[in-house]
Parts: C-alpha cells; structure tokens; sequence
C-alpha cells in the first residue's frame, strides 16, 4: 500500500454544493497508509469527499466553493489519487476508506527466471478520480475520449507499475503488458483464455510466469508490441485479479 502524502477534504451541504475545503500536506515522518484526520465543518454539513495523493507536488482537483458535487465527479486525472466519502455525523468520528483511482499490475518471475515488465500496448492516459455511482464494480470509469498510448517502462520501475482503468476490449484496443525476460520480449495479453478483463482500479492483477520458451520471444520491443498474438496460452503464464488489494484507511 501506497503511502499518502496530502489529502483534501471537501465539505457539501444538503443541496450538493461545495461549503468547505480543508488541505493538509503531510510532513515525512506523517505519510502514512493510515490514520486521523481533525477538521472543522459547518454544521451544515451532508456529505464528506476526501481526495489523497502519494505525491504532493500533484495537481490538485479544481473545484470552488458554491460548485455543484458534479464538478468533483467530473474530474479526470493523470496521476494516481485516492478518493473516499462520508456522510457528516456532529460529534461523531468518520471511518472513510480511501479507493485507489489505479490498477496495480505485479509481474511474479518463477524458477529463477530474470526479467521485469518493460511496458504497455494501448494503455490509457487519464481517468476520473471518483469512481462512478461512488461504487467500483465490474465496469471500469473510463473518461470520454480518453487518450492511448504504447508505452515503454522505465526499468528501474522493476516488477509494479499502475494502470488507469480500461475497458480492454478484445476487438478494440484490448490492452498487452510487454515482458522483458532474458533480453526476449514477450506480449502478455490482460486475459485467461478467450476471457479479456477489464482494468478496473483498486485491483490488483498479477502475472506469474512459471517458465517461457524463448522460442516465442521477439528480439525487441517494438517486433514484441506488433506481434500478432499474445503468448498466454503458449508458456506457463497465470492471470490472476484480486479486488481491492489497496485500500487506505483513515478517520476523521
């Protein structure tokens, strides 16, 4: 779990509309992946959205007071942030957990095999930062007209990387993690079988690959990105989703 490093409360009243914002940056010795949090409301007071980030240089969301709770629903992203909501109680402590608004993918490397995920294929950009209906379920958030790209890793970023939600439609755009193993590339399609999963954020996906005929390896990426099909039904690879392995805790 990550670490949060700021987190924003914003206040709304019965009618929707933004009363209140209260910031909070978090000193090192602070960042945590849980804990309380003291603010001060109007009694006013309906419900409660609270917006975190594991990096505080960034952007914030952009909402002002008077703004209609749509506003904040309406917020994209380029960067990971984690949302959470309360409804105001006088006097009483308010347990929100926090949803992360990102996939987290692990690539597991059996059998002494080295190797780490060296990028995407039709990876998206952007995504909202709150979930729609306030519920993570089946059916990703996707923004419209969302951007894609093929991606490269940095390497240093080892076997963990983190993916905005996608719908991975196998006969549009589906979405391939490109592995690195050996100075061989391999596409690795989000599936199991015929069955293509959609990224949905606060889940986990994890790859393990028990063993892999270099047989079926590219010699590069770029040859790895185009190749036609991917290799999950060819060597030892197991796709495995667990849902909300990333959820951060705290009271206010």
């Amino acid at each position: 779990t990550e670490n949060i490093t700021a987190i924003t409360a914003y206040a709304f009243d019965s009618n929707s509309q933004l009363i209140k914002e209260v910031k909070a940056i978090l000193s090192d010795d602070k960042q945590a992946t849980s804990g309380n949090l003291r603010i001060k409301v109007p009694k006013r007071t309906g419900d409660i959205h609270f917006i975190a980030k594991n990096n505080a240089e960034s952007p914030d969301v952009t909402i002002s007071i008077g703004d209609n709770v749509s506003t904040l629903l309406n917020q994209t992203s380029t960067t990971l942030h984690y949302w959470g909501k309360a409804t105001y109680n006088e006097g009483n402590n308010l347990s929100v957990t926090l949803i992360r608004n990102m996939a987290k993918v692990t690539l597991i490397l059996n059998n002494n095999l080295q190797g780490h995920i060296a990028g995407f294929v039709n990876r998206n950009l952007s995504g909202t930062i709150v979930p729609s209906g306030y519920t993570v379920g089946d059916i990703p958030t996707i923004p419209n007209n969302v951007s894609t790209e093929t991606h490269q890793a940095d390497n240093s970023l080892g076997n963990v990387y983190y993916l905005f939600e996608h719908a991975n439609d196998k006969n549009n755009k589906p979405l391939y993690v490109i592995i690195e193993v050996a100075d061989k590339y391999y596409k690795v399609a989000f599936a199991a079988g015929d069955e293509y999963f959609p990224i949905i954020r606060n889940h986990e996906y994890t790859i393990t690959i028990d063993g892999i005929d270099a047989m079926y390896a590219e010699n590069n990426y770029t040859d790895a990105v185009n190749s036609q099909s991917p290799i999950n039904d060819l060597v030892s690879v197991q796709m495995t989703v667990t849902p909300n392995p990333s959820e951060v805790q705290n009271e206010s």
